[in-house]
């Protein structure tokens, strides 16, 4: 008598060999038996007949690191069937945090609506806030780049001095040793941005030294993708370990020089043994901070000082000629249409709304419209 047994599935067994339909024994949480057919009884059993069983799917690229605080079920992943989530995904994450005011704005997913305490300096302490009470997926922890250099250095746009990339190396070896997985960087992101090669191989260096991956959110997947590539491949050689470039895709307006990227990859892989991996998105569509519309110099700062800047006239019409002459990776890939606000404390009756929309409702231009959402929130 064992507690599950599922039959007549198709069994997908993850190792690359074609399905074939059977059963399969489950007694105390593990798998017991796998066969064509069992002969047993079980507490509870399954028709699969016509379904697949697979193993449970690995997410490699999430940004749950603070949403699994607040829904531990994670339905949104289970219902998927993944079972595994790796987190802490372009240098972005909640920890380490000895500043919660920059540990919140650097935090994908982080919302005062979850009523969620963000209550830990070092990654070991997040980590047991993460794991302590239960969790019903697997999580593979990155520690992240970002994180780690505005606890130390804040937005600074500048290389760090000798203390302070010793200050970094022993945040990053800090977490390793708590059981992050590896590092990961945001380079087009502040404060990402202002790190160079030396100071992130030296990072990712450390977390080498801890049999520990590097993924990447690299610098710029347009007008210098193929160089930004080259600076990813650079990182892995220099740290000696594991690489993952993260949605490897090219911007809609980026040179045609994809074809080009990828040959670099394989190269690096397959002539100098280099261990690389890349992920994609299948979608059109992603989730983003409205802020991120803005220059970087309006939301680079302590909360406070950020709030006074939304309030300010001349800040808006300072940021007019942004959105009149668009640089920023968002704003270069559409129009006002193509932007839909999907969460607002504020303004929830205009969730669904693109912000062309919004824009005629408040009878304001684009530019005020964006301010005007963000202070409200």
């Amino acid at each position: 008598m064992v507690d599950l047994i599922i039959r007549s599935g198709h069994i997908l067994d993850g190792t690359g060999s074609p399905a074939w339909k059977g059963d399969i024994a489950v007694d105390e949480g593990k798998i017991v038996e796998v066969k064509d057919s069992i002969d047993m009884h079980a507490e509870y059993e399954l028709n699969a007949d016509g379904k697949y069983i697979c193993p449970g799917f690995i997410d490699i690229h999430t940004h749950s690191d603070f949403s699994l605080l607040a829904n531990r079920c994670a339905e949104s992943s289970v219902r998927q069937g993944i079972t595994t989530l790796v987190t802490g995904n372009c240098g972005h994450g909640p920890a380490p945090s000895p500043d919660r005011g920059l540990g919140k704005q650097i935090t994908f997913g982080y919302s005062e609506n979850f009523n969620t305490d963000f209550g830990w300096d070092h990654f070991a302490e997040y980590l047991d806030d993460l794991f302590s009470p239960g969790l019903s997926v697997n999580v593979a922890p990155l520690v992240p780049h970002g994180s780690i250099r505005l606890a130390v250095m804040g937005y600074d746009a500048r290389p760090p001095t000798r203390a302070e990339l010793e200050k970094m190396k022993d945040y990053v070896d800090e977490a390793m040793s708590a059981g992050a997985a590896g590092f990961s960087t945001g380079l087009e992101y502040s404060p990402g941005k202002h790190a160079d090669e030396n100071e992130l191989s030296a990072l990712c260096s450390v977390a080498a030294n801890h049999d520990g991956i590097y993924a990447s959110h690299i610098r710029d997947r347009a007008d210098t993708f193929m160089e930004s590539v080259v600076e990813s491949l650079n990182i892995i050689r220099r740290a000696g370990c594991t690489g993952q470039l993260s949605h490897l895709a090219p911007r809609p307006y980026a040179r045609g020089e994809f074809d080009q990227v990828l040959e670099t990859i394989y190269k690096a892989r397959d002539q100098e043994g280099l261990e690389i991996g890349i992920d994609t998105f299948p979608d059109v569509w992603g989730p983003g901070p409205v802020v991120t519309l803005l220059p970087p110099w309006v939301y680079e700062d302590k909360p406070d000082k950020i709030l006074d800047r939304l309030k300010s006239p001349d800040v808006i019409d300072q940021c007019r000629e942004t959105f009149n002459n668009p640089t920023n990776y968002l704003l270069r890939l559409g129009g006002f249409k193509s932007f839909y606000l999907t969460c607002s404390r504020s303004y929830p009756d205009l969730v669904g709304r693109n912000f062309q929309e919004i824009s005629e409702i408040f009878g304001l231009d684009h530019t005020e419209t964006i301010f005007k959402l963000l202070l409200a929130d």
